[in-house]
Protein backbone atom coordinates (compact mmCIF):
# COMPACT_ATOMS: atom_id res chain seq x y z
CA UNK A 1 0.00 0.00 0.00
CA UNK A 2 2.77 2.68 0.94
CA UNK A 3 4.99 1.68 -2.45
CA UNK A 4 1.77 2.06 -4.42
CA UNK A 5 0.78 5.67 -2.67
CA UNK A 6 4.77 7.03 -2.99
CA UNK A 7 4.49 5.60 -7.03
CA UNK A 8 1.25 8.03 -6.93
CA UNK A 9 3.12 10.82 -5.75
CA UNK A 10 6.09 10.33 -7.85
CA UNK A 11 3.85 10.21 -10.49
CA UNK A 12 2.19 13.75 -9.99
CA UNK A 13 5.75 15.20 -8.70
CA UNK A 14 7.18 14.07 -12.14
CA UNK A 15 3.99 15.52 -14.38
CA UNK A 16 3.73 18.72 -12.34
CA UNK A 17 7.16 18.94 -12.65
CA UNK A 18 6.59 18.92 -16.73
CA UNK A 19 3.86 21.34 -16.06
CA UNK A 20 6.24 24.07 -13.98
CA UNK A 21 8.87 23.65 -16.49
CA UNK A 22 6.52 23.70 -19.95
CA UNK A 23 5.13 27.38 -18.09
CA UNK A 24 8.79 28.00 -17.59
CA UNK A 25 9.60 27.30 -20.99
CA UNK A 26 6.66 29.85 -22.37
CA UNK A 27 7.66 32.65 -19.78
CA UNK A 28 4.36 32.44 -18.50
CA UNK A 29 5.46 32.97 -14.67
CA UNK A 30 5.67 36.35 -14.31
CA UNK A 31 1.60 36.81 -15.17
CA UNK A 32 0.40 33.39 -14.10
CA UNK A 33 -1.09 32.27 -10.68
CA UNK A 34 -0.34 28.72 -10.01
CA UNK A 35 -2.40 26.51 -7.52
CA UNK A 36 -1.92 23.00 -6.30
CA UNK A 37 -4.64 21.73 -4.52
CA UNK A 38 -5.99 17.78 -3.34
CA UNK A 39 -8.82 17.19 -2.95
CA UNK A 40 -8.41 14.89 -0.21
CA UNK A 41 -5.52 13.19 1.69
CA UNK A 42 -5.26 9.47 2.83
CA UNK A 43 -5.21 6.85 5.10
CA UNK A 44 -1.70 4.81 4.96
CA UNK A 45 -2.12 2.22 7.66
CA UNK A 46 -2.95 4.79 10.43
CA UNK A 47 -5.19 3.68 13.38
CA UNK A 48 -5.00 0.45 11.05
CA UNK A 49 -6.90 2.15 8.17
CA UNK A 50 -6.69 2.58 4.72
CA UNK A 51 -7.86 4.95 1.86
CA UNK A 52 -10.81 6.99 2.01
CA UNK A 53 -14.25 6.38 3.19
CA UNK A 54 -16.79 8.37 5.55
CA UNK A 55 -15.96 6.50 8.30
CA UNK A 56 -12.38 8.25 8.17
CA UNK A 57 -12.87 12.26 8.41
CA UNK A 58 -9.76 12.48 9.94
CA UNK A 59 -6.67 14.70 9.79
CA UNK A 60 -4.85 12.17 7.57
CA UNK A 61 -7.80 12.91 4.80
CA UNK A 62 -9.12 16.19 5.60
CA UNK A 63 -5.62 18.42 5.94
CA UNK A 64 -5.05 18.55 2.28
CA UNK A 65 -2.52 20.58 0.51
CA UNK A 66 -2.69 24.34 -0.86
CA UNK A 67 -0.32 25.98 -2.92
CA UNK A 68 -0.16 29.14 -4.25
CA UNK A 69 2.51 30.73 -6.81
CA UNK A 70 2.01 34.41 -7.67
CA UNK A 71 3.78 36.33 -10.44
CA UNK A 72 7.41 38.32 -8.59
CA UNK A 73 7.34 34.98 -6.16
CA UNK A 74 5.09 37.15 -3.76
CA UNK A 75 4.86 35.87 -0.30
CA UNK A 76 7.16 32.82 -1.56
CA UNK A 77 7.90 30.33 1.11
CA UNK A 78 4.96 31.78 3.54
CA UNK A 79 2.93 29.45 5.52
CA UNK A 80 -0.47 30.64 6.35
CA UNK A 81 -2.71 29.34 9.32
CA UNK A 82 -6.13 29.56 9.17
CA UNK A 83 -9.00 27.50 8.28
CA UNK A 84 -9.67 27.65 4.21
CA UNK A 85 -12.36 25.40 2.56
CA UNK A 86 -12.27 24.22 -0.82
CA UNK A 87 -15.39 26.73 -1.71
CA UNK A 88 -13.11 29.64 -1.15
CA UNK A 89 -10.36 28.80 -3.84
CA UNK A 90 -12.53 30.08 -6.76
CA UNK A 91 -13.64 33.38 -5.01
CA UNK A 92 -9.73 34.23 -3.91
CA UNK A 93 -8.29 33.58 -7.42
CA UNK A 94 -11.13 35.39 -8.80
CA UNK A 95 -10.26 38.52 -6.58
CA UNK A 96 -6.54 37.97 -7.41
CA UNK A 97 -7.39 38.68 -10.89
CA UNK A 98 -10.00 41.53 -10.20
CA UNK A 99 -12.74 40.10 -11.02
CA UNK A 100 -15.85 39.52 -8.32
CA UNK A 101 -17.17 36.27 -7.46
CA UNK A 102 -21.17 35.76 -8.64
CA UNK A 103 -23.17 36.51 -5.27
CA UNK A 104 -24.18 33.03 -5.01
CA UNK A 105 -20.72 32.05 -4.25
CA UNK A 106 -20.38 30.77 -1.08
CA UNK A 107 -16.82 30.44 -0.28
CA UNK A 108 -14.97 33.63 1.35
CA UNK A 109 -11.60 34.99 -0.38
CA UNK A 110 -8.96 33.96 1.85
CA UNK A 111 -6.06 35.71 0.36
CA UNK A 112 -6.44 38.38 3.39
CA UNK A 113 -4.79 35.72 5.63
CA UNK A 114 -1.93 35.38 3.06
CA UNK A 115 -1.58 39.31 3.47
CA UNK A 116 -1.95 39.79 7.14
CA UNK A 117 -4.78 41.55 6.66
CA UNK A 118 -6.62 38.77 9.08
CA UNK A 119 -5.47 35.83 11.08
CA UNK A 120 -8.85 34.41 10.41
CA UNK A 121 -11.61 34.14 8.32
CA UNK A 122 -13.53 31.32 10.44
CA UNK A 123 -13.51 29.28 13.72
CA UNK A 124 -13.90 26.25 12.12
CA UNK A 125 -14.01 23.91 9.14
CA UNK A 126 -17.21 21.45 7.83
CA UNK A 127 -15.72 18.63 5.87
CA UNK A 128 -17.89 16.13 4.41
CA UNK A 129 -18.02 12.20 3.05
CA UNK A 130 -21.14 11.41 1.51
CA UNK A 131 -23.74 11.38 4.50
CA UNK A 132 -21.00 11.87 7.10
CA UNK A 133 -20.22 15.55 7.82
CA UNK A 134 -17.11 16.56 10.44
CA UNK A 135 -16.05 19.82 12.04
CA UNK A 136 -12.68 20.89 12.37
CA UNK A 137 -11.81 23.58 14.93
CA UNK A 138 -8.54 24.46 16.13
CA UNK A 139 -8.72 22.31 19.34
Amino acid sequence: MRANYAGEAACVDYWLGKVLETIGELGLFENSIVVFLSDHGAMLGEQEQFLKGPEKLRGQVTHIPLLVRMPGKQFAGKRVSGFVQIPDVMPTLLSLLGLKAPTRVTGQNFWPLVSGETRSLRDRAVQGYGWIAAVRTGE
